[in-house]
């Protein structure tokens, strides 16, 4: 995919890097993520208004190839992901994928999501880095 294609989707993000230390998450934090998922899940559960309810969840991508995270960014868009931002990270020297998606984060399927795109960022010589949502306080 060219990058003037995806230009058009591409909203302004409200920040341009997560961790900074997307290699750190696949080194130490690979073993706990469904624990780390569940803590994120019972937040939102016990903080949130209506914690059922669909919402904006983003899907963070680092790459330091811009042209592998491009491929990736127009498979996912393809597959109904809102292109969220695609471009230079600010924190570092890699290019960043943030791409949306409106769904009821739960833990079986926040689960089953990180291990699907743990494999589609290894087959697309990219990293996942992980997803974040808003908690509605009502």
């Amino acid at each position: 995919m060219k990058r003037q294609n995806l230009k058009k989707t591409v909203r302004k993000p409200r920040f341009l890097c997560h961790t900074g230390k997307s290699n750190l998450i696949h080194r130490t934090m690979k073993p706990i993520i469904p624990e780390v998922t569940r803590s994120v899940i019972d937040i939102l559960e016990n903080l949130d208004a209506d914690p059922g309810k669909a919402r904006p969840v983003t899907f963070w991508f680092y790459s330091e190839s811009e042209g592998n995270l491009y491929r990736a960014a127009d498979q996912l868009q393809k597959t109904g992901y809102t292109i969220d931002y695609c471009g230079p990270a600010a924190c570092n020297d890699e290019w960043l994928l943030i791409v949306e998606k409106v769904i009821s984060p739960e833990f079986e399927e926040m689960n089953r999501m990180w291990e699907s795109f743990e494999a589609f960022a290894v087959r697309f010589g990219i990293k996942y880095d992980g997803w974040e949502t808003r908690i509605d306080l009502g």
